[in-house]
């Protein structure tokens, strides 16, 4: 039941924390060289992962139930017991459990942010109404319900790989493992609520802390990492200023940030604002992306010392962790691809002790090279610069500098293992690669790329989802402040920082070209990744900027007037997001009817409804419907949604004579309420000759086919 038991809470939230505890314990088996903080952030992280895998892999054997929680269980004792044995020196005293000054100062804002974040998720996911209906938050009111229906329906079903309960027919493609955490808790009897919440505030705690850990890694003092973290957290570009406009006219332009549906300084669709907030519109509703940040950070922090500090048993965890993304996010799998790729090129370019300008010259020249095909393709397959086709320019740029770059990388390979650096290459990066493989392939064969077949996927597409303003101008007015500094920050970076960034061009090459999927406005998913970089040497930049100017009077108010513009789009937005908990998405009809479902029917039962996508039987039950919301169809690659749609609404009108279409779909049960009712034309009295009535409340009737 999916408001839970006392019982099943405290089940569920104990197998949650038994992974957790584990998690930390083997990170500190194995990582024994980090400071704390690291091993602590890292445990949670690779408990996260194991309570993502461990039942789901078990399950693929034996089905998702609780049989496979407890013998994942027990395979994760094990993995405790093996991460005992390896650690040279196990015994607890020979562990450094301290914090520095800069350790506590990190744990400040993350754990504020946390916080914050805890709060607005606690809103934002079910919160119940004194009528028993069920609110969600602005941001979640798109997402959440395919999140729920993922976490119900491998319960339901059993098994794993499991359908999409609004499309029966069809395996899920989408990278789950982001919501089967939450129900290897609810599985237990725990409230789908706190189910849906609790991994996701770990997630996002993990986040915080891996980002700033990552930032002070990197650029070594605690104020630019410092500098950094806030770019991140509170991104956002010039928006604001579309509501500061004209206030002494119309006071209420800047008070529709907190009152309107998406009229916010990170997303306003009509004036092109597209750079949403990352804890407003990528953590809070888009579970994919939350867990597949935190696994890029971990990545990407081990992946830095294992390739700039050369501590290359991290390339081992960093393949490990790598290899188990793509049924987290396959979009970071491919952008943690690309940012291994990049640094490998760099680093077998440092490794035949080429001069850094030669460097620098070969990639001015891709650029240029880039820019020329562009140029010419948009003057050959168009008369004026309103009539040229930019996809076609856009690809022709992505596969010549994807070839260039492919036999600069292939060619410096070759060098090296010529000159003698065969073992090295495959101790570490060759190693990487081949647990990456052996790992991902499988989930990338057997899920992923039977996703990518469908319409709309890999597809050519220039200039993202600016489609009114000039290129630079929709960059600059989006990310803001960051967006102006970018260039001067690359001219101030050392050569280590311009390797780190380097995978920047790659990403945005590939976003700016290729649609990955029918929603473009996911490429996002690739950007924010390399924004995510590129703010590393912004924050360098802006803080040496700022020491150079210590003889300027004034440089404080200057350096807060800079980080206020940075910031205040974004911090607008998390406000408004705090007060957008308005949103009832489940009535209370719509929950008593879900009750009743939940309790009396199979849980393999499949339901003739509309095709609304807030369904609470396929949300809170995890049953079944014939067709849900066309939009999952479009952007998960599910096909056929126009004639499902036809054949549901041949049903209602006619019950009798669509025998066959019963049949086809093993329709057991049909709804007819107020959503029915107004979507199609239904014949009450022949399905009363066909089914029995068997919940009748609230407007709501469920028949039982006889």
């Amino acid at each position: 039941m999916f408001n839970g038991t006392f019982l099943g809470n405290l089940m569920g939230f104990l197998y949650f924390t038994l992974f957790i505890i584990s998690g930390i314990f083997i990170a500190n088996n194995l990582i024994k060289k980090l400071s704390f903080i690291t091993r602590l952030w890292l445990g949670l992280v690779f408990g996260t992962v194991l309570l993502m895998w461990l039942p789901v892999a078990v399950s693929f054997l034996i089905g998702f139930n609780i049989t496979s929680h407890i013998v994942a269980l027990v395979i994760l004792t094990g993995l405790n017991v093996l991460s005992f044995f390896i650690a040279k020196k196990p015994k607890l005293e020979t562990f450094d459990f301290s914090f520095s000054k800069d350790d506590l100062l990190t744990l400040i804002p993350v754990v504020l942010m946390t916080v914050f974040y805890a709060i607005v998720e606690t809103n934002h996911i079910m919160q119940p109404t004194e009528s028993g209906g069920m609110i969600f938050g602005q941001s979640t009111y798109a997402d959440v319900h395919i999140h729920l229906s993922f976490i119900t329906s491998p319960i339901k079903q059993g098994t794993v790989p499991f359908n999409y309960n609004i499309a029966p027919q069809n395996q899920v493609s989408y990278p789950f493992l982001s919501d089967t955490v939450s129900s290897s808790i609810y599985i237990f009897g725990a409230s789908l609520r706190w189910s849906y919440i609790i991994p996701t505030i770990l997630g996002a705690f993990n986040i915080y802390l891996g980002a700033m850990l990552f930032f002070r890694l990197w650029l070594k003092k605690f104020a630019k990492a410092l500098l950094a973290w806030i770019l991140f957290a509170f991104n956002g570009g010039f928006g604001f200023m579309y509501f500061f406009d004209n206030l002494k006219v119309n006071e209420g332009n800047f008070s529709r940030i907190f009152e309107k549906l998406y009229e916010t300084p990170t997303n306003l669709d009509g004036n092109m604002i597209r750079w949403v907030n990352t804890f407003c519109d990528m953590m809070i509703p888009q579970r994919a992306t939350l867990f597949g940040w935190m696994m890029l950070f971990a990545c990407l922090y081990l992946l830095y010392r294992a390739v700039f500090l050369k501590e290359n048993k991290n390339f081992i965890y960093a393949g490990i962790l790598a290899g188990l993304t793509p049924l987290i996010s396959t979009h970071i799998f491919l952008a943690v691809g690309i940012i291994s790729a990049v640094w490998m090129l760099s680093r077998l370019y440092v490794m035949m002790k080429y001069k850094p300008k030669y460097a620098l010259y070969i990639a001015l020249a891709i650029l240029l090279l880039g820019v020329v095909i562009f140029v010419s393709t948009c003057i050959k397959t168009g008369d004026s610069i309103t009539n040229v086709n930019y996809n076609t320019a856009g690809m022709n740029v992505l596969s010549a500098c994807g070839i260039i770059i492919a036999l600069i990388y292939i060619s410096l390979t070759l060098i090296a293992i010529l000159n003698g650096h065969l073992k090295e290459i495959f101790n570490t990066w060759g190693l990487y690669l081949i647990i990456v493989l052996v790992l991902a392939l499988p989930q990338l064969i057997c899920f992923t790329f039977g996703q990518t077949k469908g319409d709309g996927f890999l597809q050519p597409h220039f200039n993202w989802i600016n489609s009114k303003d000039s290129y630079f101008w929709f960059y600059v007015k989006n990310m803001g402040v960051p967006a102006l500094l970018l260039i001067p920050a690359l001219f101030n970076a050392n050569k280590r920082s311009l390797s780190v960034v380097a995978p920047v061009a790659v990403l945005m090459l590939l976003a700016e070209t290729f649609s990955l999927q029918p929603n473009v406005y996911d490429n996002n998913k690739i950007i924010y990744p390399a924004f995510f970089l590129a703010i590393g040497i912004v924050a360098d930049y802006m803080v040496t900027v700022y020491q150079k100017l210590k003889s300027i009077k004034g440089r404080e108010i200057l350096a807060v007037g800079v980080i206020i513009a940075c910031v205040l789009s974004g911090a607008l937005s998390m406000g408004r997001e705090y007060v957008a908990d308005e949103f009832e998405m489940f009535s209370s009809s719509d929950v008593k009817t879900a009750e009743w479902i939940d309790k009396n029917t199979e849980n393999d039962a499949v339901f003739l409804t509309n095709d609304r996508y807030n369904n609470a039987i396929t949300g809170l039950t995890g049953r079944s419907v014939v067709c849900g919301g066309g939009w999952f169809f479009s952007t998960h690659g599910l096909p056929d949604y126009n004639q499902l749609q036809n054949e549901v609404k041949q049903m209602y009108a006619n019950p009798e004579t669509s025998k066959s279409l019963f049949e086809k779909h093993s329709v057991d049960y049909i709804v007819v309420g107020p959503d029915e009712r107004n979507s199609y034309t239904v014949n009450e009295d022949s399905i009363k000759n066909i089914a029995d009535v068997v919940y009748n409340e609230n407007g709501v009737q469920v028949y039982k086919l006889k």
